[in-house]
């Protein structure tokens, strides 16, 4: 027999509604599957509601760190990539930083790096019967590889292929018939072994398809099946503090937009707004700030003239050597042609010289009879003559080898000046990048800090206006305060009224025993119609009163509900002030690291200046003395003598109001007051140690690179006078020492 809730169940109606019950509901719920979600809804939000306390600053801090830094962190990366393509030398310098970055990967990548060693272990140096070993190795274990591994492996996977498909179990089934039919698997050929890799593929797939199937069916249980309430457990587990941290972030979010359309209370004294010491610390963080970046751009200013000037004379520099060189090769080519030319012409002279020997001699011999020992001396000549050719070639082809080696020298020294020339001009750009980050940092530092004045601005003006409404309250929960006083006073007197009736009933029923029976039956029915109206108006006074302080006490409940309730938003707004304080201490800290150009400094310079103008012209404006008529002197008298009656009024009604607020100070929780201002303090004290370690960093920071700049302006100064120092030349004429030896 079945219950009411497993037919509600199972059929939708039940036989019997009247035995049916709201636990028969319930347990119809916990057998349906959105019943098991709201019961676990439930339990889990419950947990979570007990345990908010404790489980809200770390999803805050789990957001913060792993969802809104990344993405604050990714749209700084886009806002950098954007500036830097936004002209066109930014963008040169972001293009060439790029290809400098990839190509160091590249370079320093480990593949490429086994890529190499392999190479180099192919094909060695000086080893060339190695490297064709290897190589004809590799070729052997390439087409062993391909036969045994690449066509099998091949063969596999395409099998798996088809047992991942829906129709893997037929193609099961035609594998194994194939293989069967195969015979045994000594008598196997080339093809029957790939068909035997395919179908243990097609089985792997299959096993793997099965499996897949499976799991979706333990993630989606069919329709008739029963509840899995792990699932639907886990499910709920993961959903709900998934929107109870979006919810949070979204209040969070709130919060900080109303905190900063809000802003903080400033300190009221003499009707005047006075900063609180949260702005106060701020103005002169700012001040300090200003002051340090002043500074930061004369420094900059100093180190840009100075980058100038070497870059100039590095310039000259370069002009000169390249002055020097050009003329350096002209002169050596001069010489070597002069040379050239001198030994040519002596050479020339000495042929001259021996061919009118060889005319004369052949002149004399016509006149001479011919003997043996003209024919001598005449084959003495010629032999002579083809000597003196010879020797001619060869000094020729000394001279024209010796020539091109000096070219080549010059050519090679030419070749390493502008190396050097070259190394220099990659060193300037690299400063001219350096120069342009640099300068491109303190435009977004200075960009942060003016976006850090606006939000300041407003926060003052937000807290201007919250104390306006400040005072506003303070003057309504003044004006209960007396009401509730003249209460106070009232109800006195009627108790002082009550205690003299009952003195003066005293003294009539006293006098009463004087007079005679019919006096004072005649005076005792007077005195209790009397007494009757006076009970009557005692009681009307009585209600009346209790009223008037029963209205009072509401008002006073609900001034000192709208108190609390400002206390309670003045703690947030503190809270949150404290937080962009923070904020903003870390922004005045990056934007202390910042860089300004020259420019910059003097346009902020010109805005203070008609900043100061204004003021001062609004302070000449504010000290003037309006003239007062001095015609009736008997009027003004009067008149200064009742403004100080009047302002010895205001005195005494200030202070009676601080009496009564010293009163309501004592009644007071001030405690709690008390801690959130050392909380406070504690909190700018810590701000000011990270702000001053912070500093300091940055002093330690810029001091080393000031160093690094240094050493690279030594290098390049001792690189110039290297370039400027002349080299020894060596001497192109050395070949008259060697035409000695002509004649």
């Amino acid at each position: 027999m079945s219950n009411a809730a497993e037919q509600l169940f199972f059929y939708g109606q039940v036989t019997d509604p009247e035995h049916a019950s709201s636990l028969d509901v319930l347990t119809y719920l916990d057998l349906t599957n959105g019943g098991t979600l709201l019961f676990q809804a439930i339990i889990l939000t419950t947990f979570i509601t007990i345990l908010l306390p404790d489980l809200a600053p770390l999803t805050l801090t789990g957001a913060q760190r792993f969802i809104i830094s990344p993405i604050r962190s990714l749209l700084h990366s886009i806002h950098w990539v954007l500036q830097q393509l936004s002209t066109q030398e930014s963008r040169q310098s972001f293009y060439r930083l790029c290809y400098e970055n990839i190509q160091d990967a590249i370079l320093k990548s480990t593949l490429l790096q086994l890529t190499l060693v392999g190479v180099l272990w192919f094909f060695p140096s000086n080893r060339p019967l190695s490297g064709i070993c290897r190589l004809w190795a590799l070729a052997l274990l390439s087409k062993w590889m391909y036969i045994s591994a690449l066509i099998p492996g091949n063969h596999y996977l395409t099998g798996m292929t088809a047992g991942f498909s829906p129709i893997g179990r037929g193609q099961y089934e035609d594998c194994l018939a194939a293989i069967a039919r195969s015979g045994l698997p000594d008598r196997w050929g080339r093809e029957q072994w790939l068909a035997s890799y395919r179908c243990s593929g097609v089985e792997t797939g299959l096993e793997l398809y099965e499996t897949f199937k499976d799991c979706a069916q333990w993630l989606v249980p069919p329709v008739d099946s029963e509840v899995r309430h792990l699932r639907l457990l886990a499910l709920m587990a993961v959903l709900i503090p998934a929107l109870v941290i979006g919810l949070s972030l979204f209040y969070t979010l709130c919060n900080k937009v109303a905190a900063l359309r809000r802003g903080a209370v400033p300190a009221v004294v003499d009707g005047e707004p006075q900063p609180t010491e949260c702005e106060t610390y701020l103005w002169n963080l700012s001040k300090s700030l200003e002051s340090a970046n002043e500074q930061l751009q004369q420094c900059m200013a100093t180190k840009e003239a100075e980058f100038q000037a070497e870059k100039q004379r590095l310039e000259e520099t370069v002009r000169h050597q390249t002055d020097l060189t050009s003329r350096r090769v002209e002169s050596a080519l001069r010489q070597a042609k002069n040379a050239h030319a001198g030994i040519i012409d002596e050479l020339r002279k000495k042929v001259v010289q021996l061919e009118n020997n060889l005319t004369m001699a052949r002149a004399e011999a016509q006149f001479v009879v011919v003997d043996e020992v003209d024919a001598a001396r005449e084959q003495f000549l010629k032999d002579r003559i083809v000597q003196l050719e010879k020797q001619l070639a060869g000094v020729k082809k000394k001279s024209n080898a010796r020539n091109k080696k000096e070219l080549q020298t010059v050519k090679d020294e030419l070749q390493t000046r502008t190396d050097e020339l070259t190394v220099l001009t990659d060193k300037l750009s690299e400063a001219e990048t350096r120069v342009s980050a640099a300068e491109e940092r303190g435009r977004r530092s200075e960009t942060q800090r003016q976006e850090l004045l606006m939000k300041n601005q407003e926060l003052l003006t937000q807290n201007q206006q919250i104390s306006a409404e400040y005072e506003a309250f303070r003057v309504t929960h003044e004006a209960n305060l007396q009401h509730s006083q003249s209460l106070e006073t009232l109800q006195q007197e009627r108790d002082a009224a009550l205690a003299q009736n009952q003195q003066i009933i005293a003294e009539y029923e006293a006098f009463r025993l004087e007079f005679d029976l019919d006096e004072a039956h005649r005076q005792l029915a007077e005195a209790q119609f009397s007494q009757v109206n006076a009970r009557q108006s005692m009681q009307e006074g009585d209600v009346a009163g209790n009223m008037s302080l029963a209205e009072a006490r509401a008002q006073a409940e609900q001034a000192r509900t709208q108190a609390f309730m400002k206390e309670k938003e003045l703690a947030e707004v503190t809270e949150e002030n404290r937080t962009l304080q923070i904020q903003v201490g870390l922004a005045m800290r990056d934007a202390q690291r910042g860089q300004e150009r020259a420019d910059t400094a003097e346009r902020v310079n010109k805005v203070l200046e008609v900043r100061l103008a204004q003021w001062e012209e609004k302070a000449r404006d504010e000290q003037t003395i309006l003239k007062r008529p001095t015609a009736n002197v008997g009027s003004v008298t009067t008149a200064l003598q009742q403004c100080q009656v009047k302002v010895s009024e205001q005195q005494t009604t200030i202070n009676e109001l601080k009496e009564k607020l010293e009163k309501a100070k004592v009644a007071s929780p001030a405690g709690k007051v008390e801690e959130k201002l050392r909380a406070d303090f504690s909190m700018i004290k810590s701000m000011y140690d990270r702000e001053k370690r912070a500093r300091t960093e940055d002093q330690i920071r810029w001091s080393k690179e000031n160093r690094e700049l240094e050493e690279e302006l030594r290098k390049l100064r001792i690189s110039i006078s290297n370039a400027k120092t002349p080299r020894p030349r060596r001497r192109v004429a050395g070949l008259a020492s060697d035409l000695c030896d002509v004649d």
